[in-house]
């Protein structure tokens, strides 16, 4: 299990909290595939860690 952690990227949340933007939307869609729509989401932790 603790191998996995390895392939797994750095939460969104973390990355925008870094100014990583451009990480962290990559890392929603590994996260969520390329089909979803993540922008939505993507705004919400922007909003959430900006606060």
């Amino acid at each position: 299990m603790i191998s996995l952690l390895f392939f797994m990227p750095d939460s969104p949340r973390f990355l925008i909290s870094k100014g990583k933007e451009d990480e962290a939307l990559c890392a929603l869609r590994w996260l969520r595939g390329q089909d979803v729509d993540y922008w939505w989401e993507y705004e919400q932790i922007k909003a959430s860690v900006q606060e």
